[in-house]
């Protein structure tokens, strides 16, 4: 009984520090070939999409865990053409190094066709919508945050928004956007803490669905310029 009770102590010890540095720390740095074996295949197989830009780059992410084989898919569009100069992939039940190709394998993203196009459903949260995903806090969330004049910090250069749940008060979501004006970049963060299901806390362990800093993605501009627009009493 006590190595069973210990045995599950261990188990949840190790989601929790996997769900705090995959949901953060893992997605603030550009991801690279190298790392993407370091990115978790959730317990229960659910999806997960992830866009970052950082500096002159973007990258989309690809957790595909429901199809016959499971893929961690990365496509990188150097410059932020909203074009795919290479596609990096990982096979977590082969263990072997990631692969190179020019194209996703994922039917998520020949389903959806274009890389412009998979980015602009992550930010719009409409990829977690229509596939088994961990369901993220995204644009149309914070639209309406921004209409009801809710949760909302002017921070720096821009505006950090927050979602707080109405029964405990502590915060489900938070969002950033602004304008580095000194440069002419943007940032766009989206990140889900978690969310209620009937009793329960659902924690994506991927906590983040957009992480831009210092973005010079056109898609990125697009987005931050409108938010901007929105803010009200600025």
């Amino acid at each position: 009984m006590k190595k069973k009770l210990l045995k599950i102590f261990i188990i949840g010890i190790s989601l929790l520090i996997a769900n705090i540095l995959f949901g953060q720390t893992l997605v603030e740095k550009p991801v690279t070939r190298a790392r993407l074996k370091t990115f978790p295949v959730p317990k229960d197989y659910r999806n997960y999409f992830l866009f970052q830009s950082i500096d002159d780059d973007s990258n989309v992410l690809i957790g595909d865990f429901t199809g016959t084989e499971k893929l961690i898919s990365q496509i990188f569009d150097r410059k932020s053409l909203n074009k795919i100069t290479l596609v990096n992939e990982y096979f977590p039940d082969k263990r072997m190094e990631p692969v190179q190709k020019r194209y996703s394998s994922s039917e998520f993203f020949k389903k959806i066709g274009s890389i412009e196009k998979l980015k602009r459903e992550i930010i719009s949260g409409s990829v977690f919508k229509t596939n088994y995903a961990y369901k993220m806090y995204s644009l149309d969330t914070l639209k309406v945050l921004l209409k009801q004049n809710t949760g909302i910090y002017k921070w720096g250069h821009g505006y950090s928004v927050k979602l707080n749940d109405p029964d405990t008060n502590k915060i489900m979501g938070e969002f950033f956007f602004g304008k580095r004006h000194d440069t002419g970049r943007y940032d766009l963060i989206f990140k889900t803490s978690y969310y209620p299901l009937f009793r329960s806390e659902i924690h994506p362990i991927v906590k983040y669905s957009v992480f831009c800093k210092n973005s010079n993605d056109p898609i990125v501009k697009e987005v931050v310029d409108e938010l901007l627009q929105l803010v009200p009493n600025p």
